[in-house]
């Protein structure tokens, strides 16, 4: 391909409306050779869909049957187009093995427009030698990181191993079954997410990646791991959730530096003999034992005396006072964060021996109407789901915070250092008059209302502390007039609207002028973005804005170029493959995240700058051990 056909490809790729389609057609029209361009026009005409790409494809149909000779002319017509082949991978397949074999028609062209346009399964275009494998590889990369989501690749190829600077392999919700044995070639590598594919072993080869600090392989069909995994001296971070796991490598004794290691929802794992191995290593401090159907208790489990945090939620028939018996005897020394949700603890009586120690307890979805047991140095309380209807400060003294959403909880005691309260659907408290209690908890930051009805929200301008308001949820008969009171919140600075279900934007968010971060995740299908972006613009000190798990989200509205001051940006799993050239100019925005966009998205960032945008996984590879407040529920 000539380097003008090359350059015209990349502008092709780049464009996103029509008027630039329309400009390129322009470019191909006055060059002195068309016809080094005819691949492109076959793009033009068929790959661009939908009734905004209509004047674009008729234009190149047009150009195309002037310059093309009479013979590749009729070869088109005898493999017809159909936009249905977008979505049917197989037609979409046969379509360009079909034009591949003409030798007028250029593969890598073709082969690169596809995959940009389409994507799918790269080893389709590894296999016909319509594209390099490393040059596929490359168009999931953006610089040190490797993105490939939510695909029916069930294989990667062996040259990923010569991807030698990458240090985050991010591969989730694929069909892999198997990872290269190249991929020990990968030694700068930091961070493996494989999660949500179809993996039943690891290569041997691991043992070379002597940088990795967290392997995430949660749920997957793993039996075992290999010796080798104990080779890895820099792992911190091991996610084993969901897999058919039996017992764990003995190696992994030797594993000096983890922290961190879930293996919930694995039930026919070997706990004891597991936990013969895990108390050689010195740095354990969080371990997660979901759903694990346990039954019998874990009294070898005091055996990993460096622990700090232990989950043992979702285990109903777990005998939890046998468990924690050793306790008495000064064993579980460490422990600071205990989470017994859904578990068999009528009573935190069978905590007893624990009581005097942890800092973090979530006993929510059990069957307690109460707590009489003193935690003198407890910080965050989780009884979010039980029958709980009194707490006494004077049993926890220290608290920070509590999670009492979807209780019976109707006075909140009075606690001098509670910042952070959680009420979720705690409707009666809420008609109740529970707000007027809230003024007199002098410390409160951070409220939470989530599932609630609201028609007001009094007395929170009382409350001169309090500078982060949650409202996921929740339904409300005028949002206009809800929107008055929490302008009235003197202090606030973020406020959370995930998942509101309005039927029209509120033109008064645009006067929340205080608001410095913001959360719109989840919102209606028949959001109007345009609309939405527009009143954000109204919000000066606007710094963070959390747009994630919204879909139907395609593309950024020109108004979000206005957002000048905007700092933090969170594009999670929505529908966005590319973003406007302007927001480069935008001298304040420092991150952007982008877990789950689709892969095009990757593709297109390649053209801005690398330390703009952030995984979740690659940001955590060096947090240490994971934060250790209980979920909000």
């Amino acid at each position: 391909m000539s380097n003008s056909a090359q350059a015209l490809l990349r502008e092709l790729l780049q464009s996103h409306s029509p008027g630039e389609l329309l400009q390129a057609l322009e470019s191909i029209e006055k060059t002195a050779y068309p016809s080094a361009f005819l691949t492109h026009l076959i793009v033009l005409q068929s790959f661009y869909t939908g009734e905004a790409y209509r004047e674009v494809r008729e234009k190149a149909a047009r150009l195309f049957q002037k310059i093309a000779p009479r013979e590749l002319q009729d070869f088109l017509r005898a493999v017809p187009w159909r936009e249905e082949f977008i979505t049917n991978t197989e037609m979409r397949e046969r379509y360009l093995r079909h034009l591949t074999a003409h030798p007028m028609i250029d593969n890598h062209t073709l082969g690169k427009a596809a995959l940009y346009l389409w994507g799918g399964d790269f080893n389709f275009y590894i296999r016909t030698r319509m594209l390099q494998a490393e040059e596929v590889l490359q168009e999931y990369c953006l610089g040190d990181i490797f993105y490939l989501y939510h695909t029916p690749i069930e294989a990667l190829p062996d040259e990923l191993g010569n991807l030698s600077n990458l240090q985050c392999l991010l591969i989730q919700k694929n069909k892999i079954k198997q990872l290269p044995q190249s991929i020990g070639l990968l030694q700068q590598l930091r961070v493996i997410d494989a999660s949500e594919n179809e993996l039943q072993s690891l290569p041997d080869s691991i043992k070379y990646m002597k940088r990795l600090q967290s392997l995430h392989l949660a749920h997957n069909h793993l039996h075992v791991l290999p010796p080798e995994i104990g080779e890895l001296q820099q792992l911190r971070k091991l996610c084993l959730k969901d897999n058919k796991m039996r017992v764990l490598s003995y190696t992994m004794q030797w594993m000096e530096n983890l922290e961190y290691l879930d293996l919930s929802q694995n039930p026919n794992l070997n706990f004891f003999q597991s936990f013969e191995y895990l108390k050689n290593c010195p740095q354990l401090k969080e371990i997660k034992l979901r759903k694990n159907n346990l039954n019998a208790p874990l009294r070898n489990l005091q055996e990993l005396q460096q622990l700090e945090s232990i989950d043992l939620s979702d285990n109903p028939r777990l005998p939890v006072e046998e468990t924690f018996a050793a306790a008495r005897q000064g064993a579980f020394g460490r422990l600071k964060a205990l989470f017994m949700e859904n578990t068999s603890l009528l009573s935190p009586d069978a905590l007893q021996p624990l009581a005097a120690r942890l800092q973090v307890l979530s006993v929510a979805h059990n069957s307690l109407d109460g707590i009489d047991l003193a935690f003198p140095a407890l910080l965050t309380l989780n009884c979010a789901h039980t029958s709980i209807h009194r707490l006494d400060s004077n049993q926890m003294p220290k608290l920070q915070q509590l999670h009492a959403g979807h209780t019976l909880l109707q006075q909140i005691p009075h606690w001098p250092s509670l910042q952070y309260l959680a009420m979720d659907g705690n409707q009666a408290w809420l008609d109740a008059g529970g707000l007027q209690q809230l003024p007199a908890l002098p410390a409160l930051e951070v409220l939470s209302l989530k599932e609630c009805q609201l028609e007001a929200l009094p007395h929170l301008d009382e409350c001169n502390q309090l500078h982060s308001l949650y409202l996921d949820g929740c339904s409300c008969p005028n949002w206009e007039t809800l929107l008055l009171d929490i302008y009235d919140i003197a202090h606030l600075r973020c406020l959370s609207l995930n998942g509101v279900q309005w039927q029209e934007i509120p033109r008064r968010l645009a006067r929340l002028r205080f608001i410095e971060s913001l959360h719109l995740e989840q919102l209606p299908e028949n959001t109007d973005w345009d609309r939405l972006f527009e009143l954000l613009t109204h919000l000066p000190r606007l710094r963070h804005l959390s747009l994630a798990h919204n879909p139907g989200l395609k593309q950024l509205p020109q108004a979000a170029l206005k957002l000048k001051q905007l700092q933090y940006l969170d594009l999670s799993f929505t529908g966005i493959r590319r973003l406007p050239h302007e927001l480069s100019k935008n001298k304040e925005l420092q991150k952007i995240k982008i877990d789950g966009v689709p892969n095009a998205f990757i593709r297109h960032a390649q053209h801005f700058s690398y330390d703009w945008f952030e995984f979740s996984a690659c940001a955590q590879s060096t947090d240490g051990q994971t934060s250790q407040t209980p979920p909000h529920r």
